[in-house]
């Protein structure tokens, strides 16, 4: 294959692998019950100990999973804003660019450019596009339960993303249409 095929493929993939996590997300069919999945278990735990903790545990980010492999975050970005009842709060968004198997020059320079860009008062932006831009299930896409509280957090989730791809200078996605770094937070979507 030529490197212009290569290229034309590695977009298609990346396409691809987006469309499938945001139909997983969305909607996330299983046969199994919601408390037998490891995903909902370990998200209990989690909560668990943070609500036994009265939140004074600090969730470590650095780190996380992906497909089975752990990496290093190549970013913590901290959110901070005041929702519009005066409630002050203070979370984090982690990602990693690209496939830890196969990871590509162009991933290595949007993780870096991540890590280097100044996110100082960036988590009010991204709190007042949540308010302006409500997730609303349908229009946007689906949720497994449909509550005040996912929706809230959808809405942050969406524009949390939205800040990151925007700041992130047009040569570094050439070779991508849309970018979607696996990501973790802190972040509970409190928007009132």
């Amino acid at each position: 294959m030529s490197g212009a095929e290569d290229a034309h493929l590695h977009a298609l993939v990346r396409r691809t692998a987006l469309a499938a996590r945001t139909e997983a997300i969305a909607a996330s069919p299983t046969t199994a019950p919601w408390w037998k999945r490891r995903r909902t278990m370990v998200s209990f735990g989690i909560a668990g100990i943070v609500a036994l903790t009265g939140g004074a545990l600090v969730l470590p980010l650095s780190q996380f999973g992906i497909d089975g492999t752990w990496v290093d975050a190549d970013a913590i970005i901290p959110i901070k804003y005041t929702t519009d009842t005066g409630v002050d709060v203070s979370c984090r968004y982690a990602l990693y660019f690209g496939d830890p198997e196969d990871r590509t020059p162009s991933d290595r320079q949007t993780a870096a450019f991540v890590a280097d860009h100044d996110w100082t008062g960036i988590g009010q932006e991204m709190y007042d596009y949540a308010i302006a831009h409500p997730f609303v299930p349908g229009r946007d896409g689906g949720l497994q339960v449909d509550t005040q509280q996912a929706r809230d957090e959808m809405s942050l989730s969406i524009a949390i993303n939205h800040h990151i791809e925007a700041a992130i200078p047009f040569q570094l996605r050439d070779e991508r249409d849309e970018y979607m770094p696996s990501s973790v937070t802190d972040c509970q979507g409190q928007l009132h």
